[in-house]
């Protein structure tokens, strides 16, 4: 534990893979891969519908590849991953492939993966889960295990959900491949393949699932259905695995759904399912105000079970059980009673601790008499049991407040000694990147390290909801956005730093180039690219003349190399004399119905970087449901691709050079969402932000990076207002709505133009000529389905 701290450890590398990753990443030592020796190999799944095997231990010389990588995905034979907005939800975007996490049986080398795939065949399109059985050191289907096996109930008794078509006519409830999704962690027991399903997000007609499947054949062996003969109740455990007991008893948390006994309906639940013959409910516990907590939407199964050490029970009780909910109500069950249903306010359980911690959308954790909570809004808790109690009082608080979604503790330790609590901060708090923290597991309120507190070498990726990290053999292993990222102990090369550090320069400037660890060597770089041991070796000071950004490296022998530390300098022609955005401010207003009429206010906004809390903008704008629009031209600095990042809380879209770049018109607590395109250096580009706020907190941030530009809020001086009305521009290529083309168009004034369609460029049809309109416009074109190729145009009228 001594050896935790900022200085000793941090990032030892970072690899990238093809998706965002949710899955838990697995280790397992001494795993022999064909050509490559043995390894101790980590495993790495991702939502675009693949799984990677690494060198756990570096990413030096030949290991910086995967040792192998296997694609679920076929795109020329139309087998994709599952757009998100296919499954009516944002939550995991832009793609649904792999989020819940595999699981390894030792015995046979082999690790198991649930997929889920978009095939579209002879124009019928199919969604379709799979259960896929690799072999751990090729990452090939082990064939002789029938792998893969598409997942599929047919015949299970229910009429479904009420008002949708959810059964076959014949007294059997659905499998809707669409609306449900795998999230829970797989369970590996007795021979058996545990799978737990719920929706993504919450979009009818679906169920609460949990199959089985023999290990050896994949024949399955068992089918369970939560609400049979209602809807909802899904599984989904903010991805925690399902769990099981010594005496092979299956435990999952059913969220908002049905509850009704009388016809096997188990909404907001804690079940307990038989193993033998099949899968079969023969207990449960549910909270006295389930009608309540399925109408609030205060899921009691947002977080996993966890089965306790009978060394914590009672004579009474001494087979525990531990539930998480939304609501921060801690739940003790009886594993040999869970409970049932009582409506005089759960007296029949063990204990109930109402409001104990923050919203749970996660799940605790236990570690020698001690359980371990990160609530939403709330710090890391420590409760201490014993004899079947639990103090209801914490024995410790953490010093770091986690909000949304909180986080799922992991814990380390050498037997019961220097024990280290692990969490990933996933809430927004660093700018969309997430946050490893350590604390001592006896004292949570030490902590002894955050990834934070070195932000340029440990940055471990951007957040992903509901990731837990993996400790394994002195590393934390942790999957963000398109990566997977490796912590460790190490000597850490500091930084270079620059003399002068950056700035503008007239005529020319010499800048030297230093580092304080004896021995290291820097390389760098002049052309925006990442410096690397093959790049310029600095060997003295240099001279610039023109606007240049130098990216440098630092490397010691022995040691990791330093992050990749940057300076830029700017002429005085490249600095530009931007007055900022015009904003257009519209008060009272919907999302759905954003930027009809007249403006309420219109200002210039040097930036886009509001932070407006419960307040509003503006005396005259309402503090809750109005939209901005901000329009003018954004000049970049370098010749390089950049990226441009919105940061709301609501919806935002952003377009730059009349290009779609964020498109999340959604309610959403303050997100960041970001898209890149080359540019040219002191070019003007057309920039068009939009914003909505609904209810509670508001802010909107605009922001840009480029490999020579540090990521910052875009500054005043390179935003220009529109001196003269946006031009129109078509907003998609246009498309058939039932029989006739539609155009999407938007005016960046209040313009009249006449549209015109043509097929050879010489004899323009008029289409109409439409009033001035200052906002996203429909125009039609009936005679479109006559011809091959269509062009079209809008000319302004006088």
């Amino acid at each position: 534990m001594a050896n935790v701290t900022s200085n000793s450890f941090g990032r030892l590398f970072t690899y990238s893979v093809d998706g965002n990753v949710y899955a838990q990443p697995l280790v397992m030592t001494n795993v022999t891969v064909p050509g490559k020796g043995v390894h101790r190999v980590v495993y790495v799944a991702t939502e675009h519908d693949s799984v990677y095997a690494f060198d756990a231990e570096n990413n030096g010389g030949t290991k910086v590849a995967p040792l192998w990588q296997t694609s679920f995905i076929n795109p020329s034979a139309g087998i994709t991953t599952v757009p998100s907005g296919e499954t009516g939800q944002g939550n995991i975007s832009p793609e649904v492939g792999i989020t819940s996490t595999p699981v390894i049986d030792p015995s046979t080398y082999t690790i198991y993966v649930e997929a889920r795939t978009k095939e579209v065949m002879a124009g019928v399109t199919n969604y379709v889960h799979r259960l896929h059985a690799l072999d751990l050191g090729t990452g090939l289907e082990r064939t002789n295990f029938n792998s893969p096996v598409v997942i599929t109930a047919t015949n299970y008794p229910g009429t479904g959900t009420p008002g949708y078509p959810d059964n076959d006519g014949a007294g059997h409830v659905l499998w809707n491949p669409l609306r449900e999704h795998s999230r829970p962690g797989l369970l590996l027991l007795n021979g058996v393949v545990y799978i737990g399903y719920a929706s993504p997000g919450d979009h009818s007609p679906y169920h609460g699932w949990v199959f089985g499947y023999d290990t050896q054949t994949l024949a399955q062996k068992g089918v369970f259905n939560s609400t049979p003969n209602g809807g909802l109740g899904g599984i989904w455990q903010a991805g925690n695995g399902l769990v099981a007991d010594g005496d092979g008893f299956v435990y999952v948390e059913t969220g908002n759904g049905t509850f009704n006994v009388t016809n096997n309906n188990y909404g907001d639940s804690v079940l307990k399912l038989s193993t033998t013959n099949g899968l079969s409910l023969t207990d449960y516990f549910t909270p006295y105000n389930a009608a309540h907590l399925e109408s609030a939407d205060l899921d009691l199964g947002s977080g996993g079970s966890v089965v306790l050490p009978d060394s914590v029970g009672s004579a009474l009780h001494p087979h525990l059980l531990l539930g998480a909910s939304k609501t921060g109500d801690i739940y003790l069950l009886d594993r040999a009673n869970l409970g049932q249903f009582d409506v005089a306010g759960n007296p029949q359980i063990v204990q109930w601790i109402s409001n104990a911690v923050g919203g749970l959308w996660n799940t605790p954790a236990y570690f020698n008499g001690l359980l371990y909570y990160a609530g939403v809004n709330d710090r890391l808790k420590a409760f201490a049991i014993s004899n079947g109690v639990i103090n209801p009082t914490p024995a410790a608080l953490g010093t770091i407040t986690f909000g949304y979604p909180g986080a799922s503790p992991s814990i380390s330790a050498n037997g019961t000694n220097d024990a280290i609590v692990w969490a990933i901060q996933a809430d927004n708090s660093n700018g969309g990147q997430a946050v490893l923290h350590a604390a001592n597991a006896t004292n949570v309120a030490q902590e002894l390290y955050n990834s934070s507190y070195q932000p340029s070498r440990d940055n471990p990726g951007g957040i992903i909801n509901y990731t837990v990290p993996t400790i394994a053999n002195g590393k934390v292993y942790l999957g963000t956005a398109h990566s997977l990222s490796v912590f460790g102990n190490a000597l850490f090369t500091p930084p270079p730093t620059f003399a002068p550090n950056g700035g503008a320069l007239t005529n020319s400037v010499t800048v030297t180039l230093a580092d304080t660890l004896p021995g290291a060597v820097i390389y760098y770089t002049l052309d925006g690219s990442l410096p690397t041991t093959n790049s310029l070796l600095y060997a003295g000071a240099l001279t610039l003349t023109n606007t240049m950004a130098i990216r440098a490296e630092a490397f010691a022998p022995g040691a990791v190399g330093s992050p990749v530390a940057s300076a830029t300098f700017l002429s005085s022609l490249s600095v530009g004399r931007g007055t900022g955005l015009l904003g257009s401010y519209y008060s009272k207003q919907f999302s759905s119905n954003a930027f009809v009429g007249s403006p309420t206010l219109v200002r210039t906004d040097a930036v886009v970087n509001f932070n407006w809390g419960t307040g509003s903008p503006d005396p005259s704008i309402s503090t809750d449901y109005f939209t901005v629009r901000w329009i003018g031209m954004v000049q970049p600095q370098f010749n390089e691709t950049y990226t441009f990042y919105t940061m709301t809380d609501d919806g935002a879209r952003l377009w730059v050079n009349n290009q779609l770049l964020v498109d999340k018109w959604v309610n959403q607590a303050a997100t960041e969402w970001s898209g890149s395109l080359p540019v040219a250096a002191n070019q003007t580009y057309n920039l068009r932000m939009e914003y909505y706020e609904n209810t509670g907190f508001a802010s909107a941030v605009l922001s840009w990076s480029s490999p020579s530009t540090p990521k910052s809020v875009i500054p005043q001086s390179q935003l220009y207002p529109f001196t003269n009305p946006l031009p129109v521009f078509f907003t998609s290529a246009g498309g058939f709505t039932n029989g006739v083309f539609q155009l999407s168009l938007y005016g960046g004034a209040q313009k009249s133009y006449l549209f015109q369609g043509t097929t050879d460029f010489t004899n323009w049809v008029s289409l109409s000529t439409n009033a001035a309109f200052y906002n996203l416009l429909n125009l039609e074109d009936p005679s479109a389905s006559n011809f091959s190729r269509r062009f079209y145009r809008a000319i302004q009228l006088p």
